[in-house]
């Protein structure tokens, strides 16, 4: 059985978390730095019987990364090298702020070699004709269905990230002007247009799906709701697209961020300017938009049977 936490590490939990939520960072991130933070102190209790925050040093952190690499997947093999990469970033990330709050007098994971950052994976997306599919499964007549298809609509036209909109409040939705104010990363807050489908889609959420969802709850005040009424959630949403992609029968198996992705590809595809995509991403830096130059090679493929001189010679 695992010892309960220590009272000081509980406090530092909390404070950690405090000083996140001060610094802008969005509550789905809190929790997830907060429960690795919690994990590891869990953890240097247990291997290295330590309450003391000053008595963590490069030893203990390189028994935790030791600890990672070797513990199992949910799928029952080894963590990702990504996984593994993720979560010694958030306990870094603990250090830096120990330090910088004079906790700690020296930060013992300066000297802690990660395991190399893995190579970005480019990006899945679906093709037009799947995504017309998939935005085909869900019954716009029934509450459920209405809402599920403003949900894909909506993704699939402003780029959203899932958790964006399962934050989205109705006084930040503006049906006149086919338009949503989103409060993103670092609680910034950016103007996205959407198209005409997303909107009637929306406006026929909100006269019809939205009433008929709020029978046993007020919803908070959030945009889209559960079929009890209550804040719809980010897995439920990636539940809602998998289920959908399955019905469609799409082979490769939807999740909400390939509509982010789709969205992208196909707006770079049919000649979109790469400023204008990360206008809507919201990305800081370009680099991470251009990455959807390199997603598909159909149209370079065309372009070069098109006009390049041998190709045309033999065609």
């Amino acid at each position: 059985m695992r010892k309960p936490l220590a009272h000081a590490y509980r406090l530092l939990v909390v404070q950690f978390e405090e000083y996140l939520r001060v610094r802008g960072v969005v509550e789905d991130d809190v929790r997830h730095k907060s429960r690795e933070v919690v994990a590891f102190f869990a953890w240097v209790q247990e291997a290295f019987e330590l309450d003391d925050i000053q008595r963590i040093d490069g030893r203990v952190l390189r028994g935790y990364l030791a600890h990672l690499v070797s513990r199992p997947s949910a799928t029952g093999g080894q963590l990702a090298a990504t996984t593994v990469y993720g979560l010694m970033c958030r306990v870094r990330s603990l250090f830096r702020w120990l330090k910088r709050m004079g906790r700690i007098h020296v930060d013992p994971s300066l000297d802690l070699e990660l395991p190399r950052k893995p190579r970005r994976m480019l990006p899945r997306f679906l093709d037009v004709t799947d995504v017309e599919k998939l935005l085909a499964v869900p019954d716009s007549s029934r509450a459920v269905g209405s809402r599920d298809l403003a949900i894909l609509e909506l993704l699939y036209s402003t780029g959203l990230r899932c958790g964006e909109l399962c934050r989205l409040r109705l006084d930040q939705i503006d049906l006149k002007h086919a338009s949503l104010t989103v409060l993103g990363k670092g609680r910034k807050e950016a103007m996205l247009p959407f198209g005409e489908k997303a909107g009637r889609a929306m406006a026929n959420y909100l006269a019809f799906g939205r009433p008929r969802l709020l029978s046993k709850s007020d919803g908070g005040g959030l945009l889209f709701v559960s079929k009890s009424g209550r804040p719809l959630r980010a897995n439920s949403v990636a539940y809602m697209v998998r289920m959908c992609g399955r019905a469609a029968m799409i082979e490769k198996g939807c999740h909400p961020h390939m509509l982010r992705h789709s969205c992208a590809t196909h707006l770079l595809r049919n000649g979109a300017d790469l400023r204008v995509i990360q206008t809507l991403l919201r990305h800081e830096d370009i680099t991470s938009t251009q990455i959807y130059t390199h997603v598909d090679v159909s149209g370079l493929r065309e372009a070069q049977r098109k006009y390049h001189p041998r190709e045309q010679r033999h065609a």
